[in-house]
């Protein structure tokens, strides 16, 4: 920007006519800057100038957008072209209609003196100016408005402030957005306030996969249409712009040099039953996000994805100022509880505020005598307690539920990006694919000059292959920047899908403890040791499943590292996992966040786990189609994983002893039992000898045991299964198997006939056959029906040497 210095202290600055990119708006603009020193003697009743957007010039469309075309900073004066002085003085009036006629004079006075220099400047640089843009989402090609700001001067690149507006705001109407855009047009910053989907209560809003996408598609439009500093790029929210400010942290934290979050939200599911207590309207705007409340069907997944606290651990190393008043629950909507409990997601367990001292805080609304601070900053309220944590801090000021936007950009400002940042590509305790040789290669972009060592080992400037093995600690450095992961492993990883059973509905108590060769992504996308619950629990002390168990047997039988990916959503369809849903919803479909997972994962697999059936069994017109459908859907997965051999291990649906449904019920097992030898590079995992904890569900040593069974399938073979059935005599049936079963106890259990019965069996030792003893009405002319587990709640008791058990089978026609 091209500026002349006046009398009494005055920068003047003049702007031509600017059109915004994406915008038929022009403004042609004349700002008067006084100086700090001189505010006083130019204008000793400082309050009654306009100073917000609000009052410059600005029109709001049908839409109730806005295009601001004169920007003021803290303390100065604006005055347009296409205005009059006393037009400028108008829009104070009716806070200060005393002193009209004074400001006229004062403002004509000034005006008429800076005339000779406007026409003298009138070929200047362009000048800062704010619009509303459209901007293309790269997923679903909708438009997003956001209000955008382009620095007037383009000598240099200029860093880039983002904007991210309240829970039940909009890009241009939000609490301190003007002071935010004041702050960032004093800077000669560029500004941008992205929409991210509007207030919080519909599904593509809340931290959604387009939300998140929405921001940094808008940063990419600013990049690509002015000057941006790349290292400076910061992030400022309030309230529900403070939740978005730690997703977005969690999310993209290689891009920010630093991001300030104001009485944020951190975690959604306890948000809803806080807002729901307070009978608030937050909860109604949270299941309009979810479908319903955090334990209802597949919004059980989604409130723990989407909140911050379980993914923000991704964000270490990220200069992050969290920042809460500590009456924010009491005279505010969210608890200070959310803003701690997110800062200790990021600090070591020293620096970690106690559970007993957040509960106390949160009761009391106080900071306890010993943990009080004296802080000399220039802030809107003083701070009560401070505590840092490498470059995060938390703050808690005596107030409630609001921002202090100009005390936040005075932080951001003293940060600067490093040269080169390690994203999320690469996590602490990450387990990676290991390949046909044994080794993996670190998922990091080769970038010239970046130096990588491996356990303390010589720097390389080429990226290491990694053994099979672990646990590793990796560092990076590339000039001053570095970076560091740990419990880094080399070795399998599997993906964990379908319905209830794969996500274990049993007890959380005696559940498999962890090994700490078995990790796992969690369903908030960060790696961890894997422990149960590794899917979404929908009930409390709820949750062992089969996932923990097969990693450690496999551990135990490979003496490999195992990664776990849990993707299993409880009371979920076929229909539901379409792949097809992706294509709209992205990661709010079953498939979509699926393959997102596993992408992230690596997209490589040693196999693909699965368990579900039990809702397509209760209708028979599913049931009918289930093993077409499973069939396609699994060479999906192939096809999307790039992975045409990827194994594939299910288990067969277990008995059940809910009433009514054996028809569907056997259906689908007897789909499965075929699609064993129709899907290639497949196996089938047999339950039905399997204990239940409930009528559907299998209890916790069955889960168990069956995490075994799929280890045991996995690294053995396929278990055993009807190989023939024929007639000895009218009233004996021999039955030969793939593999020798024995029964658990001295009878065999589970046979019946479609006409006739089986009174009678054991078993040939020589043979390993089993002879069926049979009454038949017909004397032996018609052909008869075998089944093996048919009904409600059969009693099935066979197996091999190996515990892989006898699958559900029939009818089968015996001539």
């Amino acid at each position: 920007m091209t500026s002349i210095s006046l009398p009494w202290g005055v920068t003047a600055n003049l702007g031509s006519r600017r059109s915004m990119p994406d915008s038929s708006t022009s403004a042609a603009d004349f700002h008067v800057f006084p100086s700090r020193d001189s505010i006083t003697r130019i204008r000793p009743d400082a309050e009654a100038w306009p100073v917000s957007s609000r009052n410059v010039h600005s029109h709001r469309s049908r839409n109730r957008t806005r295009s601001v075309k004169a920007l003021c900073a803290p303390s100065s004066h604006i005055f347009s072209t296409e205005t009059s002085c006393c037009a400028a003085a108008a829009a104070v009036r009716k806070r200060r209609p005393g002193k009209i006629r004074t400001r006229c004079i004062l403002s004509f006075t000034m005006l008429v003196f800076l005339l000779p220099y406007a026409a003298l400047l009138w070929t200047a640089a362009p000048l800062a100016a704010a619009d509303t843009v459209s901007i293309r989402s790269s997923l679903d090609g909708s438009a997003q408005p956001a209000l955008v700001a382009l620095p007037a001067a383009a000598d240099r690149p200029a860093p880039l402030l983002v904007h991210l507006h309240s829970w039940s705001a909009t890009f241009d109407k939000s609490g301190e957005l003007d002071v935010a855009m004041a702050e960032a047009a004093r800077r000669q910053w560029a500004f941008i306030s992205p929409d991210f989907r509007g207030p919080n209560d519909r599904p593509e809003a809340c931290g959604s996969e387009l939300s998140v996408q929405d921001v940094l598609d808008a940063v990419d439009w600013m990049k690509k249409r002015a000057r941006i500093d790349e290292r400076r790029i910061y992030l400022l929210g309030s309230s529900g712009g403070g939740y978005m400010t730690l997703v977005m942290a969690g999310r993209a934290p290689q891009l920010w040099a630093a991001a300030s979050a104001w009485v944020p939200i951190s975690d959604l599911p306890a948000w809803y039953e806080f807002s729901k207590q307070k009978n608030s309207r937050y909860w109604k705007m949270l299941e309009g996000c979810f479908g319903g409340g955090p334990t209802h069907g597949m919004a059980v997944q989604q409130y723990r994805r989407r909140s911050p606290l379980f993914f923000l651990a991704a964000a270490r190393g990220l200069p992050l100022d969290i920042n809460t008043g500590i009456q924010d629950g009491h005279t505010g909507s969210v608890p200070v509880s959310h803003a701690i409990r997110a800062f200790n997601v990021l600090a070591p367990p020293s620096l970690r505020v106690p559970e007993t001292t957040l509960d106390e805080m949160v009761r009391d609304a106080r900071v306890p005598g010993p943990l009080r601070v004296t802080v000399a900053e220039q802030r809107k309220r003083p701070v009560l307690f401070r505590r840092a944590a490498g470059p995060a801090r938390l703050t808690i000021f005596d107030g409630g539920h609001e921002g202090d936007f100009a005390a936040a950009i005075r932080w951001l400002e003293t940060h600067v990006r490093p040269e080169w940042t390690l994203g999320p590509e690469l996590q602490d305790y990450q387990v990676l694919q290991r390949d046909a040789r044994g080794e993996a290669v670190l998922p990091v972009a080769p970038v010239p000059g970046l130096q990588v060592r491996v356990n303390g080992g010589p720097w390389s400037r080429r990226l290491p292959a990694i053994k099979t093995g672990g646990p590793y600690t990796i560092e990076f450095r590339k000039g001053a920047a570095s970076a560091r992961r740990e419990h880094i492993y080399v070795g399998d990883l599997y993906l964990l899908a379908g319905q209830s059973n794969m996500v274990g509905r049993a007890a959380l108590e005696g559940a498999t403890p962890p090994d700490p060769r078995v990790h796992a992504l969690t369903p908030a996308d960060v790696w961890e040791v894997a422990r149960d619950p590794l899917h979404e629990s929908r009930a409390p002390g709820m949750g062992a499943g089969l996932g923990v168990p097969f990693g450690k047997e496999m551990v135990r039988r490979n003496g490999v590292p195992v990664g776990l990916i849990p993707c299993a959503v409880g009371g979920t369809s076929l229909e539901q996992w379409d792949p097809s849903h992706a294509a709209k919803q992205f990661r709010r479909s079953l498939y979509g966040n699926c393959i997102a997972r596993a992408r992230l994962a690596g997209g490589r697999f040693a196999a693909l786990l699965w368990y579900q059936g039990e809702n397509d069994a209760g209708k028979l017109e599913t049931a009918r189609t289930y093993l077409e459908r499973f069939a396609r859907l699994m060479e999906n997965f192939r096809s999307d994983l790039n992975q045409p051999g990827l194994p594939v291990l299910f288990a067969q649906l277990s008995r059940h002893a809910a009433a009514g449904g054996e028809d569907g019920w056997n259906l689908v097992q007897e789909a499965q039992r075929k699609a064993d030898s129709v899907i290639p590079d497949s196996g089938m995992v047999a339950t039905v000898d399997l204990t239940l904890g409930d009528p559907i569900h299998l209890d916790r040593p069955s889960l168990e045991r069956l995490g075994r069974r799929f280890a045991e399938r996995l690294t053995s073979g396929p278990g055993p299964d009807l190989a023939s059935a024929t007639w000895d005599s009218p009233t004996r049936l021999r039955l030969k198997f793939t593999r020798r079963v024995r029964p658990d106890g001295e009878r065999i259990h589970g046979f019946s006939l479609s006409a006739g019965q089986v009174y009678h069996a054991r078993q040939e030792d020589a043979t390993g056959d089993i002879i069926l003893f049979v009454t038949r009405p017909d004397a032996g002319n018609t052909p008869v029906e075998l089944w093996y587990g048919r009904g409600r709640n059969p009693v099935c008791n066979l197996r091999d040497a190996r515990d892989l058990a006898l699958p559900v089978f029939g009818p089968i026609l015996v001539k």
